[in-house]
C-alpha cells in the first residue's frame, strides 16, 4: 500500500513540474533582431601567384623559384614592406594527359601563392600590375578590411538588441501582455562587402581598376524575455 502511494505521489509531482514548464514556456516570447553598421574599407590582402611547368618537379621549382624571387623585388621596389609578404601556399603536382586508354605523366606543376598586405588600399591595382609584370601569372583574389571593425560590430549588436527588445514590445502588447525580466541572449554575426573572389583584369595596356566597397558588419540576436 505504501509503495502504490508512493508511485502516484511520484507521478503527480512529475505531472505539476511538466504543468509548471508548459506554463513557464507559454509566459515568455522570443524574437531576433538585426543591425548593420557599414565601417571603410582602409586596408587589403592580395594574393598573387606564380604558376610554372615543367618535365621534372626540378625544373618547375627552379624556374618558380626565379619567378618568384622577381615578383618580391618588384614588390619591395614599389614600397611594400618585406613583413607585410607571406607565402599563403606552396604545392607540387603531377600533371597527367588522360587522352589515352591509361594516365600518362607528362610533367610536374609548382603553385606558389602570396599574400600581400597593404595599407593604401588606393593603390591596390598599381600592385597587381606590377606583380603581373614581374613573375607573377596568377591573381587568386583579394580581401578587404576596416581598422574600424570592432567598433562597427559593436555598434550593430547594440543596435540589434534594441530592435530585438523593441519587437518584443510590440509581440508583448499584441498579446496584452507586459515584458518581465530577460531570460536569454544570443548574438552572431556576419561580414559582406569585403572579398573579391575573381578579379576581371584589363591586360590591353591599361591599368587595373579596383573599387573598395564600404564593408557591412550584420548582428543577429534572439532575445527571450517574459510576459506578465
Amino acid at each position: 500500500m505504501k509503495k502504490t502511494l508512493l508511485c502516484v505521489c511520484s507521478v503527480m509531482l512529475c505531472l505539476l513540474l511538466c504543468t509548471a514548464m508548459a506554463d513557464a514556456d507559454e509566459r515568455t516570447v522570443t524574437v531576433s533582431g538585426t543591425a548593420t553598421v557599414k565601417a571603410p574599407a582602409d586596408r587589403a590582402q592580395v594574393y598573387l601567384g606564380v604558376q610554372t611547368r615543367g618535365e621534372s618537379a626540378a625544373e618547375a621549382a627552379k624556374e618558380n623559384a626565379e619567378r618568384m624571387d622577381q615578383l618580391v623585388q618588384a614588390l619591395t621596389d614599389a614600397g611594400i614592406e618585406r613583413k607585410s609578404i607571406v607565402t599563403q601556399s606552396y604545392s607540387v603536382d603531377s600533371i597527367y594527359d588522360y587522352s589515352g586508354a591509361v594516365p600518362e605523366q607528362i610533367g610536374y606543376e609548382v603553385n606558389n601563392r602570396l599574400a600581400i598586405t597593404m595599407e593604401d588600399i588606393a593603390k591596390v591595382g598599381d600592385l597587381i600590375d606590377v606583380g603581373l609584370a614581374h613573375g607573377a601569372n596568377q591573381c587568386n583574389g583579394l580581401n578587404f578590411y576596416s581598422s574600424k571593425e570592432d567598433e562597427a560590430k559593436d555598434a550593430a549588436l547594440v543596435a540589434a538588441v534594441q530592435e530585438g527588445m523593441r519587437r518584443a514590445g510590440l509581440v508583448a502588447a499584441g498579446c496584452g501582455k507586459e515584458l518581465g525580466e530577460l531570460v536569454s541572449v544570443e548574438e552572431s554575426y556576419t561580414m559582406g562587402g569585403g572579398v573579391v573572389n575573381a578579379l576581371m583584369l584589363d591586360r590591353s595596356g591599361k591599368s587595373t581598376s579596383i573599387f573598395a566597397n564600404n564593408l557591412e558588419y550584420t548582428a543577429t540576436v534572439s532575445v527571450t524575455l517574459e510576459l506578465r
